[in-house]
């Protein structure tokens, strides 16, 4: 794994792989958020996109 020094303070890391892990064990599997298991699809775009709104708040 991957750890990403910022040089910003208040920087936070959103965990999408264990997050997207996670989500693909759900209903409608994992092809619904990332169709080739790497790039998002826009389900997956809004998936990251409220992950990081619930984040940031």
């Amino acid at each position: 794994m991957c750890r990403w020094q910022s040089d910003v303070p208040d920087a936070h890391l959103l965990a999408a792989d264990g997050m997207f892990a996670e989500l693909g064990a759900l209903a409608p599997g994992p092809e619904y958020r990332a169709a080739d298991g790497v790039h998002p699809t826009p389900a997956g775009h809004a998936t990251l996109a409220a992950a990081r709104l619930r984040l940031v708040e």
